[in-house]
């Protein structure tokens, strides 16, 4: 192993540390196969070139049509690396409403990647808004179109804004959130303060691996993917969690660490998953909505896996409180339902 490389606290100066890491190492693996990091390099660094040439520098708005794609994570690197504004739309919404999405926000250029253009609806709300238009592949940018002008004109620069993203709308219709870097810094910081994960400053793609199976889209796969890339850790991405695909990974990879939404965790315990497959699991956090203490005992019992639960929203920039394993490991019996502790700040 080389020896660790010690990052910038910032969010963006941790992202472009990133750019030291040889081309040939390991950063993601999407569908079983590994994405070495020349590539998600240099279709960021094209990314970049392209929102150069349209004029759109540190603050500017870039739509993004975010899947869990090797596209979308090079977008992610292009963006706020770039200290530029990351405007989320969500591929998972039926077209039209994508489409009534992208007429609200009206970003000055969207990226969208091929395999997704076709269904997405967005051809005409693109066209008559008059947004440019940048197609990627995992191999580099298929197609690029310059919109009207009148489009960047209209879209208002978000200086120190990291992330527009949508709420889940469980209160009424979605409502797009800014997070500044500051926050995604602050947040990230706490968590991993508070988590004691160990080895922050480890050589680039090196060690234990971060399982990205929540989408994107959500507060919880783009905290998840963030906290991996800052800390240089290889991601595993799951483009939809399945029970049989999470376990291959499990079974691959042996981490002591998981991540797992309450619905999840229920269909693990229906499966009757034998225990020697979860054997290297000490702890799986778990997120998105309530977790039962019930459920949280019958995992306990059956794996020996604590399962430490977390709270946070969108509007906090992820989690702002959880369980540590220590903490459950001396407090859940008495503390039973509670969400754990604040996080530091």
């Amino acid at each position: 192993m080389r020896d660790p490389v010690t990052k910038p606290a910032d969010l963006p100066g941790r992202l472009r540390a990133l750019w030291e890491a040889p081309d040939s190492a390991p950063a993601l693996q999407v569908d079983g196969a590994w994405v070495p990091w020349g590539t998600l390099r240099a279709l960021a660094d094209e990314i970049t070139r392209s929102l150069d040439g349209l004029g759109l520098g540190r603050g500017a708005r870039v739509g993004v049509l975010l899947g869990n794609w090797t596209e979308s994570i090079a977008a992610i690197l292009a963006i706020l690396g770039t200290e530029r504004c990351l405007t989320v739309f969500n591929p998972l919404q039926p077209a039209e409403r994508l489409a009534g999405d992208l007429e609200r926000a009206t970003p000055p250029v969207l990226i969208v990647p091929e395999r997704a253009w076709a269904s997405s609806g967005l051809a005409e709300p693109v066209e008559r808004l008059g947004i440019s238009l940048i197609r990627t592949s995992a191999e580099g940018i298929a197609s690029m179109r310059v919109g009207r002008g009148d489009a960047a004109i209209t879209a208002v620069e978000a200086p120190g804004v990291a992330v527009e993203l949508t709420t889940s709308g469980t209160t009424g219709p979605p409502k797009r959130i800014p997070l500044t870097y500051r926050q995604l810094e602050a947040s990230v910081g706490s968590a991993r303060g508070h988590m004691k994960p160990g080895g922050g400053d480890r050589a680039y793609f090196e060690g234990g691996v971060a399982i990205v199976s929540v989408p994107l889209v959500h507060i919880g796969g783009m905290w998840g993917a963030l906290q991996a890339l800052g800390d240089a850790r290889r991601i595993i991405l799951l483009e939809r969690w399945t029970l049989d695909r999470w376990l291959d990974v499990i079974r691959e990879h042996r981490p002591r660490l998981g991540a797992l939404p309450p619905a999840a965790l229920r269909t693990l315990m229906s499966a009757n998953v034998p225990a020697e497959d979860l054997a290297s699991l000490r702890a799986l956090t778990c997120g998105t909505a309530p977790v039962s203490p019930d459920l949280v005992d019958a995992v306990l019992e059956r794996y020996g896996i604590h399962v430490l639960g977390v709270y946070g929203a969108t509007e906090f920039s992820g989690a702002v409180a959880g369980w540590s394993l220590p903490d459950h490991q001396q407090w859940w019996a008495k503390k039973r339902g509670s969400v754990g502790r604040a996080f530091p700040g």
